[in-house]
């Protein structure tokens, strides 16, 4: 389905050294997003998980993505997240002290974004490819199960129940199905053709994280688009649509309605456009509160109302991250979850960091970074920890990492071409 790839400097010196983990980078990633389904349906076979384990297995990843990284040998560019994550570890050894108790939940979160953009430094565009084939094929399986055969699909994962033993997240008393509880419908939410009767969750068992799956999807098309055959474009736009028909994802479908957009405009704006994403998304969530003042519940106004009101509301020992514990407290506003976690210190690091990552010295860069910056900027206006969970976030840092280190694949064929003696001569 993918296009053969010319091969680049950097797969040339992998293979004179006899070392190539493109493999190793592919199963990690691949593992990150199907440990929770994989400790789903160990559960629902009777072996019992608790929050625990999910901890354990996440811990492994990260630890066997750090062999692979160290296996690999330094890289170009790996400065710049080494240097976020030792930020964010300091931060969390200042906040647990303030707070006289252990509080890592941003150091956690961080350290997810650093191993994987790391892995994406060392990953080819074969590896990246292969991962995000494989990874779609995954989902598209579970989905199609989820969709046409839902008391199967229960059997086999349990959610609701796999949910209140490792989340401590129960089932509404009405309902039986077994579904995790936050995918089913509630009364005047948004929804498009009423493909399900929830929303669906596929690997991810829970919603949010399909939905975020199908924005990386479309962050992978804006990026990868050139470099694709028409097959696998076709592939992966009709997942997309299939997901957000039936996941009924609003900032989802209004990302992936951007998306023509920043692929023409990403390579012909300025480095500084990315920058101005979370300030204008607060400012335009502020203008929505001003002009519908009374706003509540789970639609996009209400949860922007939330987001104002708790950032407006915050004294200044939270600001400085004094009371760091209460941050998951906040799991409908991301700004001020990260704020209360981190400190405002905190939160402009992460800001700056994703804004200003990748150098945009190509198109591709260009484009990824305002993807980026989007999907972070209109996630944290709505949800707390979302966009920090491996089982998504393995994947769009990789991506990150990738684009950090690779150059823009369409600027230089001839030359490559002629390096390894693929060209024609006259």
């Amino acid at each position: 389905m993918l296009n053969p790839r010319l091969p680049s400097a950097e797969d040339g010196r992998v293979r004179a050294r006899g070392l190539d983990w493109s493999w190793a980078i592919v199963l990690i990633v691949l593992g990150a997003v199907c440990y929770n389904a994989a400790l789903a349906f160990l559960n629902a076979r009777g072996l019992i998980m608790q929050r625990s384990d999910v901890a354990l297995a996440e811990i492994a990843l990260l630890f066997t993505g750090g062999l692979i990284i160290v296996a690999c040998g330094p890289r170009q560019g790996d400065a710049a997240p080494a240097a976020l994550g030792t930020f964010f570890v300091l931060n969390a050894l200042i906040v647990s002290m303030v707070n006289n108790t252990i509080f890592v939940d941003m150091a956690r979160n961080v350290g997810i974004i650093a191993v994987f953009m790391l892995l994406g430094l060392r990953a080819s565009s074969r590896a990246v490819d292969r991962t995000f084939l494989i990874a779609a094929l995954l989902v598209l399986c579970a989905l199609l199960l989820e969709m046409i055969y839902v008391d199967t699909y229960v059997r086999l994962f349990q959610p609701a129940q796999y949910f209140f033993q490792t989340r401590g997240i129960g089932e509404f008393s009405l309902d039986k199905s077994g579904l995790f509880r936050n995918s089913l419908m509630v009364q005047n939410r948004f929804s498009f053709l009423s493909l399900s009767d929830h929303r669906t969750s596929s690997l991810f068992l829970e919603q949010v994280s399909l939905a975020n799956f199908s924005t990386i999807v479309v962050m992978y098309l804006v990026i990868r688009w050139q470099a694709l055959s028409r097959w696998t474009r076709f592939f992966f736009i009709a997942l997309t649509i299939l997901i957000l028909l039936s996941n009924d994802t609003r900032t989802g479908t209004t990302l992936a309605l951007l998306a023509p957009l920043v692929y023409w405009l990403a390579p012909r704006s300025k480095r500084w456009v990315p920058l101005m994403c979370m300030p204008a998304a607060l400012a335009a969530a502020l203008a929505v509160v001003l002009l519908t003042p009374h706003a509540q519940g789970d639609n996009l106004a209400g949860r922007l109302h939330t987001t104002i009101t708790t950032l407006g509301a915050m004294p200044i020992s939270s600001i400085l991250g004094a009371t760091g514990p209460l941050a998951p407290k906040f799991a409908d506003s991301g700004y001020t979850y990260v704020t209360y976690a981190s400190s405002i210190f905190g939160m402009v690091a992460l800001w700056l960091f994703a804004a200003l990552i990748l150098p945009a010295a190509n198109a591709t860069q260009k484009r990824c970074a305002l993807m980026l910056n989007l999907f972070l900027s209109a996630n944290l206006l709505i949800g707390g920890t979302a966009v920090f969970t491996i089982k998504v976030a393995a994947l769009m840092w990789l991506l990150v990492g990738f684009c950090l280190r690779e150059k823009d694949e369409t600027a230089e064929p001839a030359a490559m071409a002629h390096r390894f003696g693929l060209a024609r001569t006259p």
